[in-house]
């Protein structure tokens, strides 16, 4: 399931205390509370399926996401929210590169226990992984912003 954000970028960095660690040509904040889930095994999923998802690119401060239910792994039932959002502003908008895309999140999820956000180098999109508890919906959600 996708969800399209508008300019919620300002949320994930007020909602949470970051800490910012610098991995290789990325630069990384972790979320400093939260659960701590493993999302690393749907980062391929949503880097892949984010692009092939867009058939139109995806507007500067706009931003496409994804949740995916883990199986029980802490004794609880948790998801892994995935967001893509373009900081920069392009005529006609960005598509996610998947190499940026899964290079950033698997640089959060080796690097942050509760989840974080990163971004490559001279790229427009910050990509952030938000663990949570519960499951994720099953229908498609748009804010309609």
């Amino acid at each position: 399931m996708f969800f399209n954000y508008q300019k919620l970028s300002k949320f994930s960095t007020l909602a949470f205390a970051l800490a910012t660690p610098v991995v290789g040509q990325t630069s990384v904040q972790c979320f400093n509370s939260g659960l701590n889930v493993n999302c690393s095994q749907s980062i391929g999923a949503f880097c892949s399926n984010t692009q092939a998802a867009m058939g139109n690119a995806i507007n500067a401060q706009d931003s496409i996401a994804t949740c995916s239910t883990n199986n029980i792994s802490i004794g609880i039932i948790s998801k892994c929210i995935f967001t893509a959002w373009n900081q920069f502003p392009s005529v006609g908008g960005n598509i996610p590169n998947v190499a940026n895309c899964n290079l950033a999140l698997k640089n959060v999820t080796e690097t942050c226990q509760f989840g974080g956000q990163a971004s490559v180098d001279n790229a427009n999109f910050l990509f952030t992984v938000l663990p949570n508890t519960g499951s994720c919906l099953s229908d498609i959600t748009n804010d309609g912003d």
